[in-house]
């Protein structure tokens, strides 16, 4: 009896770590700030040093939209080629 319940609670923490370890590695979020930094080091690299002491590169906030939905559009479809490979890899069964 004992030796059922250390089994099972070892089995617990196993699947609970499995859980945890795989929750964290499918999550992709976008982060808004490291986009934003990145469209503007994009566009400082248009304008020359005298222009860039005068102004300041304001970054709107529909391109980090436009960018964020880019990187969703490429999440997606390389999730669907996945699931169709998956799907084209079945062997049909006849009955």
């Amino acid at each position: 009896m004992k030796n059922s319940w250390l089994i099972l609670g070892i089995l617990g923490i196993g699947g609970l770590a499995y859980y945890l370890n795989n929750k964290n590695k499918s999550s992709k979020i976008v982060d808004v700030e490291k986009s934003s930094a990145e469209i503007k080091a994009k566009d400082e690299k248009k304008f020359t040093n005298a222009f860039l002491m005068q102004y300041d590169i304001v970054v709107a906030p529909i391109r980090v939209q436009k960018k964020a939905k880019m990187i969703a559009d490429d999440i997606i479809t390389s999730r669907n080629e996945k699931a169709q490979k998956r799907l084209d890899s079945y062997k049909p069964s006849y009955i």
